[in-house]
């Protein structure tokens, strides 16, 4: 019954991230038609300032969720109400400073890094009024998410996921296609508006799911939370450089076009990374405890790296070649930039994507730090190496490296005992390694046919190529030492689905009475 429970809540989050995920993915194809590059480039860029915003919120959220999780856990949520007032105090001064520091400097240094035309200097002053109300309710809404992951309330989580999609996403899409005009100064209104109301939503569903008014508050409590939170807000402010500076010196040094066409490239594969990743960690929980023995621990994560990897490879490539096939046909200009940043994207996807069930697994076990020390790597790649890249037209090649240094790094340093290493080497790096190998070949592929045979050609040759790959990379697991090990793992899986499946069935199929 337990088990039925956690899987059946976690079914629910998945659902709900995964629709959520699944509608998001039309937000960045509709508006580079509606927009064009160049003006989706300006307001892609000022929507992930609002979004990198909340990584500045000093990790509250992460721990005002543990301490609403211990209270919840001794039956005595009340006692978690005064960490919720004080988190809500310490963003709310953090969305005020933001907002001072945008309507002072925002306006004239975006002005200055990008080259800009009149028309989006007229974008960048439409912005200066709607950012920090935006700021405010990415700020709220994001921190008060928190509320029903800390108490498990898994129902109340998927909702919060499609609360955000639809303000977010679904609400300038919806109004954009209503009105007969679709300007950039509108889409970027409607966008930051959609901001401001997801935060609005959220704190009165806030107000619903607890009974109280979620007003700031308890500042004595904010140094508490700001020393528990203190390596994990150190961790979020690390990666917006891994977010913005090679987005910025596309847009400095080739254009705000390339940019545009990079911004929704990388939107996609964020959005398809977490539908993956949630779809499949909702199966993990149902297998039973991860926390009787660091072996066990070790084995569970190591199974969760290795089908993530080999489900997103295989899944990459080969909705990667089926893209590749439709290239000539799509009414879009794609040159050898545009094959660049699809094929490095694609890198993006199936080298990082592995990565976040491990820190998912470092963060649930409080280690923080580790976390910080091991992302400044991707962080110093993309420092160091994003300006030669960049200048060379490698885009997105920095994030493959440090996600690829990072995964090395791990695995070399963070197994002590013969166990876990073992487990880890054999289930998760020879397949890891054959899916960077596979990726590469496939994208020389990919960017250098069409140059060589012609479009079409090409296209046709590098499609079945990266099917090929797709298909060698599934066979060749049937050849490694732990593969019978492997075989019985996927045979829970498959118990799993079909077990859901039918409580699923029974659920909405059986007569009411």
């Amino acid at each position: 019954m337990k088990h039925q429970q956690i899987a059946r809540g976690a079914l629910w989050n998945a659902t709900g991230y995964v629709l959520a995920g699944s509608l998001a993915i039309l937000y960045p194809i509709l508006l580079l038609y509606w927009l064009g590059r160049s003006a989706y480039g300006l307001v892609s860029y000022l929507a992930l300032i609002v979004n990198q915003s909340y990584l500045l919120n000093l990790g509250l959220g992460e721990a005002m969720a543990q301490q609403l999780t211990a209270a919840a856990s001794r039956n005595a949520t009340s006692e978690g109400i005064p960490f919720i007032r004080s988190a809500l105090a310490g963003v709310w001064l953090v969305s005020l400073v933001l907002s001072l520091l945008w309507m002072t400097f925002g306006v004239e240094g975006l002005s200055w890094v990008f080259t800009l035309q009149p028309a989006e200097e007229q974008l960048l002053q439409t912005a200066s009024m709607w950012l920090p109300p935006a700021i405010w309710g990415i700020q709220t809404g994001m921190l008060l998410g928190w509320i029903p992951v800390a108490l498990g309330q898994f129902r109340s989580a998927a909702i919060h996921s499609l609360v955000q999609t639809i303000w977010q996403g679904l609400f300038p899409l919806l109004v954009l296609s209503f009105v007969p005009t679709k300007s950039p100064e509108l889409a970027l209104k409607l966008i930051l508006i959609g901001y401001l109301l997801y935060g609005l939503t959220m704190w009165l569903l806030t107000w619903r799911w607890l009974g109280i008014c979620p007003y700031p508050g308890r500042l004595s409590l904010l140094f508490f939370l700001l020393r528990k939170s203190i390596w994990s807000g150190l961790q979020g402010i690390g990666t917006i450089p891994y977010t913005f500076v090679e987005r910025t010196l596309i847009g400095r040094w080739a254009s705000l076009s390339l940019m545009g066409f990079y911004s929704a490239i990388h939107f996609f594969l964020s959005k398809a990374t977490g539908i993956v990743i949630k779809g499949l960690e909702s199966l993990f929980p149902v297998f039973g405890s991860v926390v009787d023995s660091p072996t066990r621990q070790a084995l569970r994560l190591s199974q969760s790296v290795w089908i993530l990897s080999l489900g997103i490879a295989i899944v990459g490539l080969g909705v990667w070649g089926g893209l590749a096939f439709l290239l000539p046909l799509l009414p879009v200009h794609i040159g050898t930039h545009e094959r660049i940043i699809l094929g490095m994207g694609i890198g993006f996807f199936i080298t990082q994507a592995p990565i976040v069930p491990i820190t998912t697994f470092l963060q649930s076990r409080g280690y923080f730090r580790t976390l910080f020390w091991l992302n400044l790597l991707p962080i110093a790649a993309v420092l160091v190496l994003s300006p030669v890249f960049v200048a060379h037209g490698l885009f997105f090649l920095a994030n493959v490296t440090g996600a690829v240094g990072w995964m090395m790094i791990y695995s070399t340093t963070a197994f002590r005992d013969k166990v876990s290493r073992v487990l880890w080497y054999r289930w998760v790096m020879p397949t890891y390694g054959r899916i960077v190998l596979g990726w590469a070949i496939g994208t020389g592929g990919f960017i250098l046919l069409p140059l060589y045979i012609g479009a079409p050609v090409g296209a046709g040759v590098s499609a079945i190529g990266l099917w090929g790959l797709g298909i060698g990379l599934l066979l060749s697991e049937r050849y490694t030492p732990s593969w019978r090990a492997k075989r019985i793992f996927l045979g829970q899986i498959n118990q799993t689905i079909r077990t859901l499946g039918q409580g699923i069935r029974r659920h909405f199929l059986s007569p009411v009475h």
